[in-house]
């Protein structure tokens, strides 16, 4: 059972070419200035549903989106103080607009789980309050700059070569961010052991039984529906939307069945005491890592708080 990523970011990037040091004001203007754009994040627990309250064990050791965001901000700020260097004023903002706050995203961890949001959505996701703008036109200069690529169509180099006398470090101003600052959210071993007790749990008896009466519930309502997982499923097959009325019933239907049989109740319970499990097997990598991760949003916050770190070009000696 598969679940979706962890986090929608939505990055907005202007860049300008302005009259900073290096830099040549007949370039003109490739965008106006980065709108800003107030943030949308979903609770730490769920506030409402049937899953209101929950949270499972690993969900200490895994990267929240606060965490995720800033390191993004510091990255973005690194990059920002590094194409200055080169005359460019670069201008991300940034924001994630997503429905989960970590990588167990329970509010839909085992489908729908919502009442009020099956009545009003289905199974549409509602709509993320930030829009994106169309993507900044860059110049291939500054394309070159902050990427260490040519254009869109080419890899980054590890010498991009120079821009006005200024050697361009290896993947652009991006890769300098990089450098500096690599998020290790997705080589940790949480991650992989949050879906692997998602569908270790699935298999289990108690949850399998649970799962035969959700469905025998569905089949009642009119649905044949053997996984609370692809649910959704359905409305496609009936040849409707999501979001529309008979995809709105088929919701209903389902967290209404889910609540009949507890099955997130049992579900939970079962997945919980398989974290634990798994917890006490490796809490030395899952503290090690947890502390390696702290040590990157730290440094996420001092770059923040001293504007963007020591970016705006290197030397090649």
């Amino acid at each position: 059972m598969k679940r979706a990523g962890m986090f929608v970011t939505i990055a907005v990037a202007a860049v300008t070419v302005g009259t900073t040091a290096g830099c040549s004001a007949s370039g003109g203007t490739s965008t106006a200035a980065a709108p800003s754009i107030p943030p949308s994040t979903p609770p730490a627990v769920p506030v409402a549903g049937l899953t209101r309250g929950l949270s499972l064990p690993l969900e200490a050791y895994e990267e929240t989106l606060p965490v995720y965001t800033e390191i993004l901000k510091a990255k973005f700020s690194i990059e920002s103080t590094c194409m200055r260097g080169y005359g460019f004023i670069y201008q991300p903002a940034t924001t994630t607009d997503t429905i989960s706050y970590d990588a167990s995203n329970m509010a839909r961890r085992y489908g729908l789980s919502d009442p009020t949001q099956a009545a009003q959505y289905g199974y549409a996701i509602p709509a993320f309050t930030n829009t994106p703008p169309p993507d900044p036109a860059m110049s291939q200069q500054e394309y070159l700059v902050l990427t260490g690529a040519a254009n869109p169509a080419t890899p980054p180099t590890a010498d991009p070569g120079t821009y006005q006398g200024r050697p361009i470090p290896a993947g652009g101003c991006a890769g300098e961010a990089d450098q500096q600052l690599t998020d290790p959210a997705n080589d940790m071993l949480v991650n992989k052991l949050d879906q692997q007790s998602l569908d270790a749990s699935a298999a289990l008896p108690a949850v399998k039984t649970a799962i035969g009466m959700w469905s025998d519930c569905m089949r009642q309502s009119g649905y044949q529906a053997p996984d609370p997982l692809k649910a959704s499923l359905i409305t496609q097959q009936l040849g409707a939307t999501a979001g529309d009325a008979v995809d709105r019933r088929i919701a209903v239907a389902d967290v209404s069945c889910k609540s009949r049989t507890n099955l997130i109740g049992i579900w939970f319970g079962a997945e919980s005491a398989l974290q634990k499990q798994y917890i006490g097997a490796d809490a030395a990598q899952l503290r090690q890592e947890s502390a390696k991760l702290a040590a990157v949003r730290d440094k996420a916050e001092a770059v923040l708080a001293a504007g963007g770190g020591g970016g705006g070009g290197v030397s090649k000696g």
